[in-house]
């Protein structure tokens, strides 16, 4: 793989070089050496535990409804779902609708900051959970909180992170045990040894997956578009910032927001 990457670079066979370097990456490993096994060895098909898992109160409802109806009514646990779209393009406002959405069925969720100010994003989720606009909430932060209250505030954790780690998440998840968990954003994740936005990006998709798994959560990574994506209605898997492969793989939904320039799709 090195060796085609050296002669895409050489060609400025820029698709390529950028296909070669997400292969090349998947190649590289962040897991710690452990001396146990960790996780679940099965002798034969466990039927009992699947009844269980796939059981119809174990499914979590996911927003809007339209991507609920299209996943077929829900997720599973360990479910990763990326979203990416262009800047500006209503990205955290799908995010902390889906986290609202997850309070209001029960679900403890851990929302992961590291984009806008935790002020910010708390206003906008008291906004939300309360259904009043901006100025109705700050003349009546009391009223606004007990109405979002019965709407399940009490299962949202907001960590303002600057800009967060995988360990950080994962003491939080030990912490506080959410049900599911979204990061707003991906790229912004902070990782020792690894240079590059594609080596970095390549890194958090993967590390995400594995929090996922091993917690048995759910989990949201919001991302970018490329700039190629800019005014595109439907975004594809190219249109992803820096790592179009490598995400597509450490995800099970990939779902791009696109716009036709003032309107979001």
């Amino acid at each position: 793989v090195g060796l085609k990457l050296s002669a895409a670079l050489i060609a400025t066979n820029n698709s390529r070089a950028v296909g070669l370097i997400d292969e090349y990456l998947e190649y590289q490993t962040d897991e710690l050496e452990q001396d146990t096994l960790d996780g679940d060895v099965y002798e034969g098909i466990p039927i009992e535990r699947l009844g269980e898992s796939y059981a119809e109160e174990n499914w979590i409802r996911v927003y809007p409804h339209s991507l609920n109806e299209a996943l077929g009514g829900g997720v599973q646990p360990q479910t990763h779902i990326v979203i990416f779209a262009e800047p500006e393009c209503g990205k955290s406002l799908f995010a902390i609708n889906m986290a609202a959405g997850f309070c209001r069925d029960g679900h403890k969720t851990l929302y992961v900051e590291n984009e806008d100010s935790g002020d910010a994003t708390s206003l906008r989720f008291l906004c939300r959970m309360s259904d009043r606009g901006k100025i109705e909430v700050l003349e009546d932060l009391e009223g606004s909180l007990a109405v979002a209250k019965e709407k399940g505030e009490g299962n949202l954790i907001i960590a303002n992170l600057a800009p967060g780690t995988i360990t950080e998440i994962e003491a939080l998840i030990k912490k506080h045990e959410p049900r599911c968990m979204i990061v707003n954003q991906l790229r912004h994740l902070a990782f020792q040894n690894t240079d590059g936005d594609t080596a970095q990006l390549t890194k958090a998709g993967k590390e995400m997956r594995r929090l996922i798994k091993k917690y048995d959560k759910v989990g949201i990574s919001i991302h970018q578009d490329a700039d190629s994506a800019t005014g595109k209605t439907v975004q594809e898997r190219g249109e992803v910032y820096r790592s179009n492969t490598s995400h597509t793989r450490a995800a099970h939904v990939f779902n791009g927001i696109g716009t036709n320039g003032s309107n979001i799709n």
